[in-house]
């Protein structure tokens, strides 16, 4: 079996992550949870996504407005809602308004 050396360093060396998933793996911050008041559906684009954030009376989810899928939401130090669009999350789980944890209803 023929290789060149890129191919052998290629298989050898860890590979690194491209930019896309190095800028898909951090959490987007979409404001403090003050701006989406309760039984209120805020639209916000994010990498060309269309995404709408839903606060409900059990807590807040984040939906993708094309595709329906529902993304991870937590909470920084500070306060403030946070998005992680690398990670899925059920129709049913919600982040509680009271306690900062993941809920499902």
């Amino acid at each position: 079996m023929e290789s060149s050396r890129r191919e052998f360093f290629k298989s050898i060396l860890p590979r690194t992550k491209s930019f896309r998933e190095a800028v898909d793996d951090h959490p987007w911050t979409l404001g403090h949870l003050t701006v989406f008041p309760v039984q209120s559906k805020t639209k916000i684009k994010i990498k060309e996504t269309q995404l709408i954030v839903e606060s409900l009376p059990e807590g807040i989810r984040l939906r993708d407005e094309v595709s329906n899928k529902y993304f991870k939401l937590s909470l920084s130090s500070k306060g403030l809602l946070q998005a992680h669009l690398n990670e899925e999350w059920p129709e049913t789980a919600v982040l509680s308004l009271f306690t900062g944890e993941i809920y499902t209803t």
